[in-house]
């Protein structure tokens, strides 16, 4: 099992959810992208 196969099994059994976030690189601007990344 990967990292993230191994967190959600571990949420599983804790009866918990997960939150991914997507960012879109270049969206608006990369240097927008840069400050929401290190955010």
């Amino acid at each position: 099992m990967n990292r993230i196969d191994t967190k959600f099994a571990e949420l599983k059994r804790k009866k918990k959810k997960a939150f991914i976030a997507y960012i879109t690189v270049g969206d608006p601007d990369l240097k927008t992208t840069y400050k929401i990344v290190l955010e």
